[in-house]
């Protein structure tokens, strides 16, 4: 095979993945939520930005904290309330409905709390986050499965999701002063991020709390 035959080989080559790259960019987890993930809250609207600006509305005491939330749980879980870490790629892949499961063998024990040993081991040692935020830390995991018992829901409820986040950041005083006085949806976003996410992904959801604020304050 002359050079020329290389050549041209692997410039098939390139293009060919070139165009493998777009089909799984264009497939974003987001879109794909939409089209086959399975339904854990009541109606799939659960996992749109509007609903959630309007739900998370309800709790914060103005449009830059709510673009801030609003950025971490894009970042996070693409606004989907019942996602598991290794979701959408892995469990699209395989067609799985892992994430369904989960959620409802841990919601069977939640009364009793019979569940909570299965609900840890699963999101801290394999899963590596869940929900809406992607809680992983012990304190935030215990906190959250107290909180569904105490209000008699499921751990996949994004209306639930977005009540525990407001609760959890005023406890946390000083995140709660620094939010109260931030002058821009960009520093609620970074003040979200380096809490629940780490400097390194901080920037990129202030990012996203930007574009959330421009989009839905005063035009909502």
């Amino acid at each position: 095979m002359n050079e020329e035959m290389h050549q041209y080989i692997r410039i098939l080559f390139i293009i060919l993945s070139l165009f493998v790259s777009l089909i799984f960019l264009k497939a974003t987890p987001a879109e794909a939520c939409y089209e086959e993930g399975p339904v854990v809250t009541e109606h799939k609207e659960d996992w749109s930005a509007d609903f959630l600006w309007e739900e998370l509305s309800k709790y914060s005491p103005n449009d830059k904290i709510t673009a801030g939330v609003m950025g971490y749980f894009w970042r996070e879980s693409f606004f989907r309330s019942d996602a598991i870490a290794g979701w959408p790629y892995f469990d699209m892949a395989q067609k799985s409905n892992s994430s369904l499961d989960f959620t409802l063998k841990v919601d069977e024990g939640l009364k009793d709390g019979s569940s909570y040993d299965y609900y840890y081991h699963q999101i801290h040692n394999v899963y590596g986050g869940y929900g809406l935020g992607q809680w992983l830390s012990p304190n935030y995991l215990k906190h959250f499965y107290e909180f569904i018992q105490e209000k008699e829901g499921s751990i996949g409820d994004a209306k639930l999701q977005c009540e525990f986040i407001f609760e959890s950041m005023r406890r946390n005083e000083k995140l709660w002063e620094k939010l109260l006085e931030a002058k821009t949806a960009f520093d609620c976003g970074l003040y979200i991020g380096v809490l629940y996410d780490g400097t390194s992904m901080a920037g990129v959801i202030a990012s996203h709390a930007d574009r959330f604020y421009k989009e839905y304050h005063n035009g909502y």
